[in-house]
């Protein structure tokens, strides 16, 4: 009897969790060459948002670059940064944001928004 509680909580806790995914994939001459997924769970569900606030730590796919610069990364304040643009519709017309991205650790893969314009 123990056995099937035990089954039946953790089968529900799991269906109460509302989680959400992100994959970041490193495409190198149009082969794969790693993917790492991270999953956030929490009670209840967890609404997307398409914009990024400052502070919110992302994966560096999530947000478009500006190709229209002539250099991708710098260096501030000792971490690796880059400029992003952020598109969306808003009253049905389109808004362009633009903004800056920092990686704390190169070793993870998570970037942090510093600022938004």
């Amino acid at each position: 009897m123990k056995k099937y509680l035990l089954i039946l909580a953790l089968i529900s806790g799991t269906a109460w969790a509302g989680c959400q995914s992100r994959v970041s994939t490193v495409i190198n001459n149009d082969e794969a060459v790693s993917t790492n997924t991270l999953t956030v769970c929490g009670d209840g569900p967890i609404t997307l948002e398409k914009k990024v606030r400052i502070g919110q730590v992302i994966l560096e796919t999530e947000v478009e670059d500006v190709p229209e610069l002539n250099f991708t990364y710098f260096k501030h304040r000792h971490s690796k940064c880059r400029m992003f643009r952020e598109r969306y519709m808003f009253n049905n017309v389109l808004q362009v944001n633009h903004g800056v991205i920092c990686q704390k650790d190169t070793k993870l893969d998570m970037w942090t928004v510093v600022d938004k314009w």
